[in-house]
């Protein structure tokens, strides 16, 4: 178990907290961890919470998890990343996500990010 992340449901949002250092391991595990997490509440919204986790390299990681997305589920969710204003590494998960098929969307509000993820809800219904 990885104290440094943390995984709840809340109002049909699957909140992954990641804090500290993170490598591709640790980045593997929090989204595996957030996908079985969704799948066991019939929810497709995930939150990433990055704004206390401390990455050393992402560019490479970052595409290998895209690349993968398929293999954990997360390609039929919608994705929101909550990060720190002016973080170089939100727009580039946003860009590397969106660019391989994944509904995701970068924000340094959480408010911002819940009501993207929760209008999504409202327009269609999930399907199980």
């Amino acid at each position: 178990m990885d104290r440094n992340i943390q995984v709840s449901v809340r109002d049909g949002i699957v909140r992954t907290v990641i804090k500290g250092e993170v490598g591709q391991s640790r980045s593997s595990h929090a989204i595996e961890l957030a996908a079985n997490t969704a799948a066991k509440a019939h929810t497709r919204l995930l939150l990433f919470d990055i704004t206390h986790a401390v990455y050393r390299n992402y560019h490479a990681p970052a595409i290998e998890q895209a690349r993968t997305a398929s293999r954990t589920g997360i390609v039929n969710c919608r994705i929101a990343i909550l990060g720190k204003p002016g973080d170089p590494k939100l727009p580039y998960f946003e860009n590397v996500a969106v660019n391989r098929g994944l509904r995701a969307r970068a924000f340094t509000l959480e408010t911002d990010a819940v009501q993207w993820l929760q209008s999504a809800a409202a327009k269609a219904p999930e399907r199980g």
